[in-house]
Order: C-alpha cells, then sequence, then structure tokens
C-alpha cells in the first residue's frame, strides 16, 4: 500500500524528468540556431535569420520549423537535400538573395508550403518542374529577377495559386500555355516588363482573375477582347505604356471593373478613351500624365458610378470645356494638379457633381478661381498651392472666406504687387487692394465726370432758356422777307415799307388818337403778327415815300371803319375782287407772316 510521501516523491521525481527534457530540448534548439538568427520554442517554430550572411542554408534546424525567413543572406544556390529537412515549412522567404536558378523539384517536399517569395533574385528562367510539389502554394513572388524566359505548363502544379507577382524582369512576351492550371488565381502583376502586347489567350485560364497589372510595359495597343473572358476582373492597370487609342471592344466584357489605371500613356482625345462600356461599373479611373489637349464636353459620359477621377501632370492640357465633367452624378474626388498649361477654367464646370467633396487644382497656371465653379458649401478639401493668383474684387469676395473655411494657410496672392505673397486667408473679404494713387486718380476720374456732366446740363438748360424767351418776348426777327418784296416790274419794295407802319387791328383801333413810332420792324405785343394788312391813315406828311419811287406810290385808299372787336370777314363779291385800286385782303385765321400776304 502506497503511502502518501511515496506518491509525492514519485510525482516530484516526474516532474523533475518533464523539466530536464524541456531544457533539454530548448538546450538542443537553441544550439541548433545559427548564429545571428532568432528561433523560437513554441509551437510556431519561427526562425529569423534576415541579413546574417550565411552563404548556405542552415541544415541544423529544428525540422518542424514552420516560418523561415533568409532575406539577404547571400544565398548563391539551394541545396536539395537541405531543403528535404524543413517538410513543414509554410512560409519560406528567400528574397534579396544570389539565386541564378531552381532545381526541378527543389520543392517536392514542401507540400505545405503558402508563401515562397524569392523577390530580388539573379533568377533568368522558370523551367517546367521548378515548382512541383508545391500544391498548397498561395503567393508566389518573382519580381526583380531577370526572367526573360518561363517555360510552357511550369505552373501546372500551382493550383492553389492566388498572388502572382512576376514584376520588375525582362519578359516580352508569354505564351498561350505559360500560366495553364492557374485556376484559382486573382492577383497577377506582370509590370515593369518589356512585353508589347497582351494576348486573350493569355489571360483564359483565369476565370477568377480579379486584378491584373500591365503598367510600365511596351503595350502600343490592346485588341478587341482581350479580357472578354475576365468577367470577374476589378482592377486593371494599363498605365506607362504607348497606348495611342483604344478600340470600341478593347474593354468588352469587364461588367465588373471598377478600378481603370491609364495614366502615362500618350492618349490625345477623350473619345479614344472608349470607357462607355465600363458605365455601370467603373468607380476610379486614372488618365493622368497623357497628351490631352482639351477635355471636350461629355468626355465621360456615361461614366455614372465613377467616384474617383485623376487628371493630373497633363502639360498640354489648355481647355476644358464647359459640361466636360457632365453626368458624373456620384463623383467625389478630382485631380487636376501639376497642369502646366491650363490658364483658367469656366464657371459652374463641375456644378453637376452634386457629391464632389475633395477638387485638387495646385500647380497649376490659374490666375482665378471662378466664383461659380461648383456648390462651394459641399467641398470638404481644395487645393490651390501653387497657382499665381491674382487677388482682384471677385477674388476677394470670396476666396478669403472660403480659404479660412477649409483652413487653408498656404495659399497666396501672386498679383497685385501690393497683395503679392500675402496668405489669402487672412485678407479681409472686401475689395480693399487699391493703393493711395489708384484711389486718386478714381477720385479724380470721377469729379471730372461729374464736371462734364454738370457743364451740359446747363449749357442745355441755357439753351432752352434762350428758345423760350424768344417764342414767348418780342420777336426781333423782320416781319417780311426781302426776297419777297421784290416787285413784278423788277424793283424792291422794302423801301417803301420802310415808312410804313403796319397794325394789328386791335392796336390800330387803341392807338388812331396818336400817331406811332414809324419802324421798319414793329411787333405785337400779343406776340403773333397782324390779323390784317392795312394802310396807315395820318396826315400826308406822316407818309413818306423815297423819291425815285414817286410816280409809283400807291393810291390812298379809304381805311376800314374802327371797331371795337376784330370784324367778320366780309363778303367778297366780284365788284370787290375787281378793284384795283383799294385791294385788302380779308384774313379769316390770324397770325400770318408777312411775307405771305
Amino acid at each position: 500500500m502506497p503511502t502518501m510521501e511515496n506518491t509525492t516523491a514519485q510525482l516530484y521525481s516526474s516532474a523533475m524528468r518533464v523539466l530536464l527534457c524541456t531544457l533539454c530540448v530548448v538546450t538542443f534548439t537553441q544550439a541548433m540556431c545559427p548564429s545571428g538568427c532568432t528561433c523560437t520554442t513554441d509551437q510556431r517554430h519561427i526562425v529569423r535569420c534576415d541579413d546574417v550572411p550565411l552563404g548556405d542554408m542552415p541544415s541544423l534546424l529544428d525540422p518542424r520549423t514552420k516560418t523561415l525567413s533568409m532575406s539577404n543572406c547571400s544565398l548563391n544556390r539551394l541545396d536539395p537535400d537541405v531543403m528535404e529537412l524543413y517538410p513543414d515549412l509554410e512560409f519560406l522567404d528567400l528574397s534579396q538573395n544570389e539565386l541564378e536558378r531552381l532545381h526541378i523539384g527543389i520543392f517536392q517536399y514542401q507540400n505545405k508550403l503558402r508563401v515562397l517569395r524569392l523577390h530580388a533574385n539573379n533568377l533568368s528562367i522558370i523551367q517546367k518542374g521548378s515548382f512541383s510539389g508545391l500544391t498548397q502554394l498561395q503567393l508566389l513572388d518573382l519580381s526583380a529577377n531577370s526572367l526573360k524566359v518561363i517555360e510552357p505548363s511550369s505552373m501546372h502544379d500551382l493550383r492553389r495559386l492566388i498572388d502572382l507577382n512576376l514584376s520588375d524582369n525582362s519578359l516580352t512576351h508569354l505564351p498561350s500555355d505559360t500560366f495553364i492550371g492557374l485556376s484559382k488565381l486573382r492577383k497577377l502583376d506582370l509590370s515593369y516588363n518589356q512585353l508589347a502586347r497582351i494576348d486573350a489567350a493569355t489571360l483564359i485560364d483565369f476565370p477568377m482573375l480579379e486584378a491584373l497589372i500591365l503598367q510600365n510595359n511596351v503595350i502600343s495597343e490592346v485588341e478587341a477582347s482581350s479580357f472578354s473572358k475576365q468577367s470577374t476582373l476589378r482592377h486593371l492597370n494599363l498605365g506607362s505604356n504607348q497606348i495611342l487609342s483604344l478600340t470600341d471592344e478593347a474593354f468588352r466584357g469587364l461588367n465588373t471593373l471598377q478600378y481603370l489605371n491609364l495614366s502615362n500613356n500618350i492618349l490625345r482625345r477623350t473619345s479614344s478613351m472608349s470607357l462607355r462600356a465600363l458605365g455601370g461599373s467603373l468607380r476610379e479611373l486614372d488618365v493622368s500624365a497623357n497628351n490631352f489637349i482639351e477635355l471636350n464636353a461629355s468626355s465621360f459620359e456615361g461614366l455614372s458610378m465613377l467616384h474617383t477621377l485623376s487628371l493630373s501632370r497633363l502639360q498640354n492640357l489648355r481647355v476644358i470645356h464647359a459640361n466636360a465633367f457632365a453626368g458624373l452624378h456620384n463623383l467625389q474626388y478630382v485631380n487636376l494638379s501639376f497642369c502646366g498649361a491650363l490658364e483658367t477654367i469656366d464657371d459652374g464646370l463641375f456644378n453637376s457633381a452634386e457629391r464632389l467633396r475633395v477638387l485638387d487644382l495646385s500647380w497649376c497656371k490659374l490666375k482665378r478661381i471662378p466664383p461659380d465653379l461648383m456648390k462651394w458649401s459641399r467641398l470638404k478639401s481644395l487645393h490651390l498651392l501653387g497657382n499665381p493668383l491674382h487677388c482682384d474684387c471677385e477674388q476677394l469676395s470670396f476666396l478669403p472666406e472660403l480659404t479660412r473655411s477649409l483652413n487653408l494657410t498656404d495659399v497666396a496672392c501672386t498679383s497685385p504687387k501690393e497683395l503679392s505673397l500675402r496668405i489669402i486667408a487672412e485678407l479681409p473679404s472686401s475689395c480693399s487692394t487699391l493703393n493711395k494713387s489708384q484711389v486718386s486718380l478714381i477720385i479724380l476720374a470721377t469729379l471730372l465726370t461729374i464736371a462734364f456732366i454738370l457743364l451740359f446740363v446747363g449749357f442745355f438748360i441755357r439753351h432752352r432758356i434762350a428758345i423760350w424767351l424768344r417764342g414767348g418776348s418780342k420777336s426781333n426777327t423782320p416781319l417780311y422777307d426781302r426776297s419777297l418784296l421784290v416787285g413784278s416790274n423788277g424793283y424792291d419794295k422794302s423801301d417803301q415799307l420802310s415808312d410804313t407802319t403796319f397794325y394789328s387791328t386791335t392796336r390800330r383801333n387803341s392807338d388812331r388818337s396818336s400817331p406811332p413810332k414809324i419802324s421798319m420792324r414793329d411787333e405785337d405785343e400779343d406776340g403773333y403778327y397782324s390779323s390784317m394788312l392795312l394802310p396807315y391813315d395820318y396826315p400826308p406828311q406822316l407818309y413818306s415815300t423815297p423819291r425815285r419811287f414817286h410816280s409809283l406810290a400807291p393810291e390812298y385808299c379809304p381805311i376800314p371803319p374802327a371797331a371795337t372787336t376784330i370784324p367778320s370777314p366780309p363778303v367778297l363779291t366780284d365788284e370787290s375782287l375787281s378793284n384795283d385800286s383799294c385791294n385788302f385782303r380779308i384774313i379769316s385765321e390770324y397770325p400770318v407772316p408777312i411775307t405771305e400776304l
């Protein structure tokens, strides 16, 4: 019958044995960990030897190692016998080494490996069978090597591969059977190579592809229906190529595309981009650094779902026509920065972009920001740095308040001179930009204008008064026209009229008692001419006839009887009309100028 003491002793002995075994394992593990590396003893089994110049892969590591990182370790080869020692590897990083070749079957025992990084080595060829055994691999990074050839079906065993990075190599051509077997691939990076074209047959093996990166190649054209089988593609990068135009069928089939990068190509017209087919899905579009000279009306017509548009570094862009952004009702971000030739933009250019929140107009040549460019209250971020803004009254009417509300403390005026380098946010929202000399000139011009107007009004009033005085007072105009007083015998009768006085009926009757003053220019006091022409009836001595016309003096005719009122016109008979000696003319309507008698 065991006692309590015996039981305690046995438990103590067992614990000590476990502790000793653990210490032995730890000691052994640490002994196997190369100098400069870090090795964990837990279940993660991680070994990190980054930046340790080992030269070769160590063979005495814990065979249970799952994560092995040996970047920049000066490795120039992989020994198949050493690789066989680590069948539990799940993560292997061999980047930034000097590997030139991968032996066939080098990874045949790593059937648990999920991540393999071979970035920045000297690999020039991928042979068929180089990746055999990697049936669980999900990420393969072969970027920044010197790859020129990828043999057909060399990746056939990578049936679970999701992410393949072949960027920054020297690939010039991809045969149609290069990627056979990569049915689960979702991301393919072929950027920074020398590819001149993309064949539809090359991409046909990617039914689940979501991201295709082809930037920085020498692609000059995209064949029709090149992406027709990529119905799941969401991200397409064709930036930094030599694309001049795109056919209408270039993007056919990309019904789910959300991001398209066409930047840094040689596109000249927005109409050549053929983007209408992407209208139902495209969210982000980058056409920066192209050769656009102008953006025509409805340049992005049909892209109703677009919310990010990058148009930066368009060095030849000079004109943006009205309605260039028409139809972009979901647009939220616009980048027009570094458009060095852009000097003006029209009012209301972004009125249709009702959801615009961020606008970048920095480093252009804009001297004026239109007050009605958009509804400024909707904007959350505005970039205007680097523009030669002319702070006139129009700009100061809204820019100071706008820059203060958006916390733009780095935007300054370039002109006029007195406001040069002044921070706009610190200026008052008023037109107080005139100096003393300009104010003096404006005041002087105003005073001269007022003086001229007053002078003109004075002359006008004086002229009107003179006309009124001539019409309302006695007239100095002669009562006869000399040219009409020349008789039928050819002599001038004006001398006879000089000594003859003419009276109106009223004045003649009132002044019969006293002889009038004889004057050739006697006038009516009532302001109109006499109503009747009557010879003057006074003693002969008051009537004188020029000597040379004595023989032509008219006969003396009787004077009509005086009347207190103007008599009714007498009835003219044939007898009265035949009286040659006394031709009285009865005037029924008066006044009548004497020249008409």
